[in-house]
């Protein structure tokens, strides 16, 4: 078996929590609501060896590895585990070299707005049925718009579906607490808006004015 390039710096982080905070909603109640589990990284390489040849395959093995636990993951939030693999933080070239390896990797992309998400090919985005809530683990909890609008507008339905209706405001502080926010801020109004429009447009809720209500 092939050892990374530099095998001496590998460690493995302790594995995160698993047990759902109880103030959450009951995930086991809900077949559409799960708990998102954050991938368990491990360092492959030092800083020096991110560029060299042989650490490709490496790379690519880790995106697919990010890719297959998490999917659907976020292009900012695989390129960040990614590079956490190697001590490294966020650069242009660094994130020009992974884009040329995330070309090879066996998966399906969706776009949403200027965010790129990445979906294992069993996964079908347009059926695609569930929603995941942080635990009690930190790790758990997600940017907002490291989720894509699939997986919100999925929120919304499960939201609807137990207020009945809701109006516009309501419904977007609903879906934020629902994945740990109690603020509202620019990036995670315009994400839960982009859910909202993603459900109505699946039929999975209606609008009446300012109103959301369940669909038809």
């Amino acid at each position: 078996e092939e050892t990374s390039p530099a095998e001496e710096s590998t460690v493995e982080s302790p594995s995160a929590p698993t047990e759902i905070e109880e103030s959450l909603p009951e995930p086991a109640k809900n077949k559409a609501m799960e708990v998102y589990s954050p991938f368990n990284s491990t360092l492959l390489g030092k800083t020096d060896t991110f560029y060299i040849e042989k650490s490709l395959p490496y790379m690519k093995r880790r995106m697919q590895e990010i890719i297959d636990s998490e999917s659907p993951v976020s292009q900012k939030a695989l390129f960040k585990k990614t590079l956490a693999a190697w001590g490294m933080r966020s650069s242009q070239k660094a994130e020009a070299r992974m884009e040329q390896v995330s070309d090879l990797l066996n998966c399906t992309k969706t776009y949403a707005n200027a965010n790129v998400f990445y979906w294992k090919n069993e996964q079908n985005p347009e059926t695609y049925s569930v929603f995941r809530v942080p635990s009690a683990d930190p790790a758990s909890k997600r940017n907002m718009d490291d989720i894509p609008p699939e997986e919100l507008a999925n929120a919304v339905k499960f939201i609807i579906e137990n207020h009945l209706s809701l109006t516009r405001d309501d419904l977007v502080k609903e879906c934020a607490k629902l994945f740990g926010f109690t603020r509202l801020g620019n990036v995670i109004v315009s994400s839960v808006e982009n859910g909202i429009r993603t459900a109505l447009a699946r039929g999975y809720v209606k609008a009446d004015g300012d109103r959301i209500s369940v669909g038809e």
